[in-house]
C-alpha cells in the first residue's frame, strides 16, 4: 500500500481539536499509512503542548496580576483600601 500524505485541512482541524488528530492518527496507522498517521499524531501533540503552556502562562499572569492589585491597594497610594483589606483578611 502506498504512503499517502496527510490532508492539510485535517491537520488544521487537528490543531484546534487534538482528539480528532489522535483518532485520525490511529486510524491511518492501522490502515498502513504510517506517514499520515504520524503527521496527525504529531500535530495533535503539538496542539496539546501549546495549549498546556498557554494555560500555564495565563495562570501565572493571573496570579501575578492579583498580587500586584493587592499590593497596589494596600500601599500608601490607597490608604483607605488598606484598612478595608486588612479588615476583610482578618475577618475569617
Amino acid at each position: 500500500m502506498g504512503e499517502e500524505k496527510a490532508n492539510v485541512g485535517l491537520i488544521i482541524l487537528t490543531v484546534f481539536f487534538p482528539i480528532i488528530g489522535i483518532i485520525l492518527g490511529i486510524i491511518e496507522i492501522n490502515k498502513g499509512n504510517k506517514k499520515a498517521g504520524k503527521t496527525y499524531l504529531i500535530a495533535a501533540g503539538i496542539a496539546v503542548a501549546v495549549s498546556f503552556l498557554g494555560g500555564c502562562c495565563c495562570g501565572m499572569l493571573g496570579a501575578f496580576s492579583g498580587q500586584a492589585a493587592q499590593a497596589a491597594l494596600t500601599t500608601h497610594l490607597c490608604p483607605c483600601f488598606s484598612e478595608i483589606t486588612f479588615k476583610v483578611n482578618n475577618a475569617a
